[in-house]
């Protein structure tokens, strides 16, 4: 229970007390992580009007124009502020799955160079930030647990190639592997590096360095490698 609580965020604390018999922690983290995020659009219109009438006594003074466009100032800035999360908010060093943190420029360019160099639409796999950058920036078919049901955590997680991973990439004809050296050793941000299906999310979910450069091996060619992000294309 100490590894549970160490990684459930705030808010899902807050969610457990007030519907402590629906559910756990552990099940809702991401559910109330998104409703958090995306409540504010909704509570800034109740902030509006209650700040709309005090704002507008100051406007009538002078001496108070000043303090009222300073209130105003604060009031719209705090409805970006509190819109996300600091990992969202501010630069910061890499973390897994961590949006914009992880998302990084070498992330970037690995994708722009798979488009120049190999074309688009490629079957491809990796974590979920490698999955939105390579199907966005590089124009691939990132094949995913949410969208196409495959777990491609088998393909990752164990520290070498086992039969299932190969069946699961034969199966569902995945021709690339995108990995991300520096999530290994780090615990994701959002508690899964995949999708929260993974088994460990939220509690204990690990990669390990093997398990990220197993793929140098027979059945792979190592075609792309910037020091952090290395592409593996599936030859056999």
């Amino acid at each position: 229970m100490r590894d549970l609580d160490r990684h459930i965020p705030l808010e899902g604390r807050i969610e457990c007390l007030i519907h402590p018999a629906e559910r756990t922690p552990a099940q809702d983290t991401s559910v109330v992580d998104q409703v958090v995020k995306r409540l504010w659009e909704f509570a800034f219109i109740g902030v509006g009007a209650l700040c709309a009438a005090p704002l507008a006594a100051l406007l009538k003074k002078r001496l108070r124009k000043a303090v009222a466009m300073v209130a105003i100032l604060v009031v719209f800035v705090g409805s970006g502020v509190a819109r996300s999360g600091e990992h969202i908010r501010f630069p910061g060093p890499y973390v897994p799955s961590a949006d914009p943190r992880s998302m990084t420029p070498d992330v970037i360019a690995a994708a722009r160079w798979m488009a120049d160099s190999q074309g688009t639409d490629h079957r491809i796999v990796g974590d979920r930030t490698l999955a939105a950058v390579f199907g966005s920036y590089g124009e691939q078919t990132p094949v995913t647990y949410q969208e196409d049901g495959v777990p491609v955590w088998m393909i990752y997680t164990p520290d070498g190639v086992t039969p299932a991973a190969r069946q699961e990439i034969q199966r569902h004809r995945i021709g690339w592997i995108a990995v991300d050296l520096r999530s290994a050793g780090q615990f994701p941000l959002t508690g899964f590096y995949f999708d929260e299906s993974e088994p460990g999310a939220y509690v204990d979910t690990h990669l390990t360095v093997r398990g990220l450069t197993k793929f140098a091996g027979p059945g792979f060619r190592r075609a792309y490698d910037n020091g952090n992000v290395v592409l593996f294309e599936v030859v056999s």
